[in-house]
């Protein structure tokens, strides 16, 4: 019984740094939006080329992946 509870507040310790940061940005950011044309340039250059886009960012990807799902532009990458 003592293992279960050992990995069960080891995997609850782990995962507890996420918690602030998440809550810190989601009160620090007034809205997040898209510069005008972003999502139709990143839609042509996705039906166009075969290559595949990358995103290269010094922002933490907790706050960047969220980020691209909430504008839905994550599939071209």
């Amino acid at each position: 019984m003592k293992n279960c509870i050992r990995k069960k507040e080891s995997w609850q310790i782990r995962s507890l740094p996420y918690i602030p940061d998440s809550f810190f940005r989601a009160l620090s950011t007034d809205y997040v939006r898209l510069y005008p044309g972003t999502q139709q340039m990143l839609a042509s250059l996705k039906k166009k080329w075969t290559k595949k886009v990358y995103l290269l960012s010094n922002a933490q990807r907790i706050f960047t992946a969220y980020e691209m799902n909430v504008l839905g532009i994550t599939k071209y990458f």
